[in-house]
């Protein structure tokens, strides 16, 4: 049970950082790069939650790599594509000056209609 409110927690906080993300994609002037750090967080903290509902031990990391595998080393049928290229701006603000407007929307809701 403990597992299942651990889990919760960090479901929680995934969820705080991705409606963040949004709001700030969304805003005028565009704040993309905290909204691109927001959906690595977001990813993160997802990640994490399924590893601590089913009780695997997680070093302090912001590698998404490290942690997908860990994810597939407990079910290979789950595939997180290419989150793990989120990692780089866990860390590195200046690494996502470069989404602005369309990118920003791209990166955040997938292709513009």
């Amino acid at each position: 049970m403990a597992n299942e409110k651990i889990a919760h927690a960090w479901l929680e906080k995934a969820n705080l950082d991705l409606r963040l993300a949004k709001l700030v994609a969304d805003s005028q002037p565009s704040l993309a790069p905290a909204a691109v750090f927001h959906c690595q967080q977001a990813a993160e903290k997802a990640i994490k939650a399924f590893l601590a509902f089913h009780r695997v031990r997680f070093e302090k990391t912001h590698d998404l790599a490290k942690l997908t595998d860990a994810v597939t080393a407990i079910d290979k049928k789950i595939v997180l594509g290419e989150v793990d290229l989120l990692t780089k701006y866990a860390v590195a603000p200046s690494a996502i000056s470069e989404y602005s407007g369309q990118n920003s929307h791209k990166l955040l809701c997938g292709p513009v209609p």
